[in-house]
């Protein structure tokens, strides 16, 4: 009989609020930044355009079109990105570490590139899709 009490007010205490919960506090209308006045977080001010470069084309015909090129580019070089990275690298900095390290981080970038160009070559009709890929996908063409 104890057991079904315990089970009962643990049930109970878990439906139940927790007074902190009720606790009404006043609120103060603060005055926000002007980079948020539009409900932008104020990070958002500072970093690139995330989507896809298709999105800023007009009508449906041509975003489709500029979805199924964007998405063959990348899936048929995605393969060049470690030899694009490795050599941005080595432009930057002159020594073999930041080459080797460009080449690794350009493998990684090659297969998200690759998978997300077949992905967008597979949903090209569908132009409220959009998969952004890291950094706009390949820079080759």
């Amino acid at each position: 009989m104890s057991y079904r009490i315990g089970v009962l007010v643990l049930i109970l205490s878990m439906v139940s609020a927790p007074a902190s919960a009720l606790a009404k506090e006043p609120v103060t209308k603060a005055k926000r930044p002007a980079s948020q006045s539009r409900g932008y977080p104020a990070w958002a001010a500072r970093t690139p355009d995330p989507r896809s470069p298709w999105t800023r084309e007009q009508g449906w015909a041509s975003r489709a079109k500029g979805k199924l090129l964007f998405g063959l580019k990348n899936t048929l070089f995605g393969w060049t990105e470690p030899f694009t990275r490795s050599y941005e690298a080595g432009k930057r900095n002159r020594r073999i570490v930041p080459g080797a390290l460009g080449c690794l981080e350009g493998v990684g970038y090659g297969v998200i590139d690759t998978i997300g160009g077949a992905q967008h070559v597979l949903t090209f009709p569908v132009t409220r899709l959009d998969i952004p890929l890291p950094e706009g996908g390949v820079k080759l063409l």
